[in-house]
């Protein structure tokens, strides 16, 4: 967090062409930092530069060194919003029968390395889960009857719970795992 909010600094005082005071922290100028950002970084570093930067200023004005800003004089940066881009159906069927073809176990388990591939590649592409939600999932987690698991994802603490098909439920069943699914440090 911290490297963030220096980056921020860093970034406006580049702009600035020299050491960023708490004097230049006026809406004119953080605009004028933004405008020029956005011509050189995606949206999602402006965003995170400026977020940086509002910290700083937030915490100067507890402190009272500061006037305060208001964010409808700060300059917005709109995110484009991007389509997923997902495995074809075929690219999923390629990466299943190269799972097939594994040999031998993963290191440190009894699991087939096969077994374990293709249980990862089909509860991936059915659920759309993050590789970090992946390797959280619980086998209480999942209903076997009814198909479905439900899962709280890590990063945004958001509830997800998606239908599962009977042959994923299979290759999950395969893996015969007591606590997680995926158990991979």
């Amino acid at each position: 967090t911290e490297d963030q909010y220096r980056r921020s600094l860093n970034s406006f005082s580049e702009h600035l062409k020299r050491n960023a005071t708490s004097d230049d922290l006026t809406p004119t100028k953080v605009n004028l930092w933004v405008k020029s950002l956005q011509s050189s970084k995606s949206a999602t570093t402006c965003g995170n530069y400026l977020a940086g930067l509002l910290v700083i200023w937030n915490h100067l004005t507890e402190r009272q060194l500061v006037e305060p800003y208001h964010s409808k004089r700060i300059r917005r940066i709109r995110k484009d919003s991007k389509p997923v881009v997902a495995w074809t159906v075929t690219e999923i069927r390629n990466l299943l029968k190269s799972a097939d073809l594994l040999e031998g176990l993963l290191r440190g388990t009894t699991l087939k390395a096969s077994d374990f591939m293709r249980a990862l590649i089909l509860v991936s592409f059915e659920t759309g889960l993050r590789p970090s939600d992946m390797r959280l999932i619980r086998i209480d987690q999942i209903d076997f009857k009814a198909g479905t698991i439900a899962v709280v994802q890590h990063k945004t603490r958001q509830p997800h719970v998606a239908r599962l098909s009977q042959p994923t439920i299979e290759a999950i069943k395969r893996l015969k795992t007591t606590d997680l699914v995926f158990p991979l440090g």
